[in-house]
């Protein structure tokens, strides 16, 4: 356990102790971090009825590279965490940038119950059209705050290529231009729109869909559903 220090640094006996300052207020916590831009991905797995669990999350960071290592964070009082906190497996997918609405479905009211489109990558569901996919299997659970770090072990990766889905200031963004527009700069048309998907099949899911992913992925009947979570784990 890393030592303790006193607000302005003083080393406490190297035991706990508590902040005697007051905390920064959380509306200035949330402001200072929404000036970060990070990527927005999908978390996933299935709990115990074989339901696909997916949420959006913007905290997905790799961690080491031997052994490969990702975490993400997810919030206790989310839908979702008992289901992750149980799992022995789950996937990442990396949205791109014209995949906004999916990641407001999976970050939608459970209520809503949104049928999300998904493919298999070794048995777990991850979204077609994306920039990455990757399968890991839980390494490590760490509590942090009112948080849960979810650290995963990368089994095996796909990676598209493409712009990628940003967060910031709490709103999506692409990189220089619209979440979902992309214009080809020799042709001048731009390509895809808000809630769609655009040249998703270009990303491993058209003609190459046979890549490990099983057949192509059909719309999920409201019966088999995901269950989003009712906060989207985008910090801020």
């Amino acid at each position: 356990m890393p030592p303790a220090f006193e607000p302005h640094g003083r080393r406490v006996n190297g035991e706990a102790h508590h902040l005697r300052e007051a905390l920064v207020p959380r509306d200035r916590f949330r402001d200072a971090l929404a000036t970060v831009a990070t990527a927005v991905s999908v978390a996933a797995t299935f709990d115990e009825g074989g339901r696909p669990r997916m949420v959006t999350i913007g905290s997905l960071c790799s961690l080491s590279l031997d052994p490969p290592l990702v975490l993400f964070c997810l919030a206790k009082d989310a839908g979702s965490h008992a289901v992750f906190c149980s799992a022995a497996r789950f996937a990442v997918t990396v949205l791109a940038e014209d995949q906004a609405d999916v990641a407001r479905r999976c970050a939608g009211p459970r209520q809503a119950r949104t049928a999300v489109p998904y493919a298999l990558m070794d048995e777990l569901p991850v979204v077609p059209g994306a920039l990455a996919h990757l399968s890991c299997s839980v390494h490590a659970l760490v509590a942090g705050g009112d948080h849960t770090i979810v650290i995963g072990l990368v089994r095996r990766v796909a990676v598209y290529g493409g712009s990628p889905l940003l967060y910031h200031q709490r709103d999506f963004h692409g990189l220089g231009a619209p979440w979902g527009l992309v214009t080809d700069t020799e042709s001048g048309i731009t390509k895809g729109a808000p809630g769609g998907c655009g040249d998703a099949a270009s990303r491993g899911f058209g003609d190459d869909a046979s890549g490990g992913f099983g057949d192509e992925a059909e719309p999920l009947c409201e019966e088999h559903g995901v269950d989003p979570v009712a906060d989207a784990q985008l910090a801020v």
